[in-house]
């Protein structure tokens, strides 16, 4: 999303035509919530983009950050199902995750 793209007003965000798969620009209305949130983003950078976190290309990597965090919420699962009965006095919460018996 280029800062361009959005209205001056803030309220709607126009996806290009070269962007989209109808090959036509799309007007998308934004919500209240979506324009507090797009006022807020810092500009970063020359390239007017809304969503970067360098200035020259779009936020990027989700999946690298999903398995990162898949990764350690299984590990702290792990530990947790792990725990020794004696430690707990009945069925508990460990870190978000239910723990049986």
């Amino acid at each position: 999303m280029a800062r361009s793209e959005v209205s001056a007003d803030g309220t709607e965000f126009t996806v290009p035509a070269a962007r989209h798969k109808s090959k036509r620009d799309f007007l998308v209305p934004l919500s209240e919530a979506a324009q507090a949130v797009q006022a807020r983003v810092p500009v970063i950078g020359s390239k007017g983009l809304v969503f970067t976190t360098n200035g020259e290309a779009p936020i990027s990597g989700f999946s690298k950050t999903k398995c990162a965090f898949d990764k350690a919420v299984l590990k702290s699962y792990a530990r947790a199902t792990s725990m020794p009965r004696h430690q707990s006095a009945g069925p508990t919460m460990i870190s978000g995750v239910p723990h049986a018996h």
